[in-house]
This record gives structure tokens, sequence and C-alpha cells, in this order.
């Protein structure tokens, strides 16, 4: 990718799938939603790494309805790993996008939205300025196409290997995955 401004491309809402040869141990077969994508920076959520407990089991307050209580909760990446992300995915026309930052109670009018889903993650990966295109040079993230499944933590944790190997199969099972991902 040359540094001029007319070759770049935004991966906000793109998925990236760790390269098999990516070690790090903050990434490895991990599946990143890119929220949001500039030349300047890059900030994602890690999708595959549940923490295997909700949103109420780890935070309170007044605008936290039972519904919200319920949302999955997940690493979201290894920075600021204190910090807490209620994220709203929106799915449309024109793909899959991300919000975070939404009040509580604004996030609760999506709960039944079948073109929605909120998560709850703790901390988010970023990138500085060039490093995600220097890293995509380098063959470090294969770049997917979002799907509604890699955001239900039950099945994103299996997902990587089927999405690194171009395995599409696992495309069959989505019709039996639940609305909500408690409903297991």
């Amino acid at each position: 990718m040359p540094d001029d401004a007319s070759s770049f491309t935004s991966l906000s809402g793109r998925v990236l799938a760790a390269a098999p040869e990516l070690l790090d141990p903050n990434f490895h077969q991990s599946l990143i939603w890119v929220a949001e994508h500039s030349e300047d920076e890059a900030l994602g959520f890690i999708l595959n790494r549940p923490i295997d407990k909700t949103l109420g089991e780890v935070a309170g307050g007044p605008g936290l309805t039972d519904a919200l209580r319920q949302i999955p909760l997940g690493f979201g990446g290894p920075v600021r790993p204190d910090q807490l992300a209620l994220v709203l995915f929106q799915g449309g026309p024109a793909g899959w996008h991300c919000t975070w930052g939404l009040p509580p109670e604004k996030l609760e009018t999506h709960l039944a939205d079948p073109q929605c889903r909120v998560r709850a993650f703790l901390g988010y990966a970023g990138w500085g300025e060039g490093q995600l295109d220097r890293e995509l040079r380098e063959g470090a993230w294969r770049v997917l196409e979002p799907d509604p499944a890699m955001l239900d933590p039950t099945w994103a944790r299996g997902l990587w290997s089927l999405l690194v190997a171009g395995d599409q199969r696992w495309k069959i099972l989505r019709s039996y995955l639940p609305r909500d991902a408690q409903s297991n």
C-alpha cells in the first residue's frame, strides 16, 4: 500500500482475522471488528475472546436494565482493558457498522431489533499512524466481510480456524443461531 492519501482504503466495518503466523499473544488467532480506520489510527474490538460473564456481573448503574445486564462481555483488546465499551452493531443495506459510547437507554431501544447486536467489551485493539497498514502489507491480517455470526460469543470462539482456512461451510448453520446468545 503506497503512503499517498489517494490510495488509502478504510477498513472500518470489516473484520480482521489474524494470520496463523501472528504469534503476538494479544492477537494470536483473533477476529477483530475494525470500528474506525483512518490514515492516523485504527481501533477495533476482538470478537472471539468472550469472558463468559455478562455486563450485569461486572457493572451496575441506574441506566442498566435487566435486559442490558444480560449482554455478553468479551475481552476487546489489550488497550485499556480496565475500560468498559458498550458497542452497538447494526446491519443494513450498506452492511454492518458499529457505534460505541451510546448511553444505556439508547442501547436498550436496539435490543429487540433483529438487525442489531449489543455487546460489551473490556478494552480495545488500537493501532497508531500507519501501523495497521504496515501489518497488512506484512501479511499479519486477513480482511473479511463481517457476518452476524461473528458477533455471537459462542460461535465466534470457534470461527477463526474456519475463516482463516477459507472454509465457508459454517455459513449454512447461521439460521440455527439463537437471536439471543444467552438462549443457548
